[in-house]
């Protein structure tokens, strides 16, 4: 499993990184957010190690953007003690928090409980004949044929999917979507015009099987009848 460890101090990403490789991971290091980009884009970490506080800019500020690029857990790394903060970088996308300093055991093992709940949640192809999604590929074919999704589409689908037969809030995909509260009507107007054009992409006709049924006032909800 690569790790990235995103953090401008030095010494903590020596003794970081060298901890972990010897409980057998790959370290892939990065002291500012642009490297920390261009790791993510070329090497795609299956986990992200996040100083919350950095030289060239703010790590809560970089997850949001970077949940376009990677679904990897994110575990923040701050001396910051404010409940609030912990609160705002879990809500906009990152996965566990640690308070410096802590213990290397502990980070570890928030590391392996992390990587650990996202290998036994994440299906890598979801089959609602006649609509197929293959996660990792980010590809969807509808009666074997392949149809194209944005990548915000297929975001909002795989939340979707996941919770079959759940209601989603509105506001909890925006969230992870696009990585951001929900703040005014103008958030909720772009949702809607996202799940509209995934209706007409992958929903060809009223007796369809498949459904993304809206639940007035709370959200969306991913129906299937076999």
């Amino acid at each position: 499993m690569r790790i990235l460890l995103v953090d401008d101090d030095q010494d903590i990403l020596n003794i970081n990184s060298i901890y972990l490789e010897r409980e057998g991971y790959e370290c892939l290091l990065a002291e500012t957010l642009q490297q920390a980009h261009a790791i993510i884009e070329l090497e795609n970490p299956d986990l992200i190690v996040l100083d919350i506080m950095l030289a060239d800019g703010s790590g809560i500020d970089f997850c949001r953007k970077i949940r376009d690029l990677t679904i990897a857990p994110i575990i923040f790394l701050s001396s910051l003690l404010e409940e609030a903060k912990k609160i705002e970088a879990l809500k906009i996308g990152g996965d566990d928090y640690i308070t410096k300093p802590y213990k290397l055991a502990e980070l570890s093992a928030r590391i392996y409980a992390n990587l650990r709940r996202m290998q036994m949640y994440e299906k890598k192809t979801y089959e609602f004949p006649p609509l197929k999604i293959e996660v990792e590929s980010y590809r969807v074919f509808l009666y074997e044929k392949e149809i194209l999704l944005t990548q915000k589409e297929m975001q909002l689908l795989v939340i979707l999917v996941r919770n079959q037969g759940t209601t989603v809030r509105a506001v909890d995909l925006y969230e992870q979507v696009w990585g951001q509260p929900a703040i005014n009507e103008s958030s909720m107007r772009t949702l809607q015009v996202h799940i509209s054009t995934l209706r007409k992409k992958i929903i060809l006709d009223e007796n369809s099987s498949i459904n993304i049924k809206t639940i007035r006032m709370i959200g969306y909800c991913f129906q299937y009848e076999e």
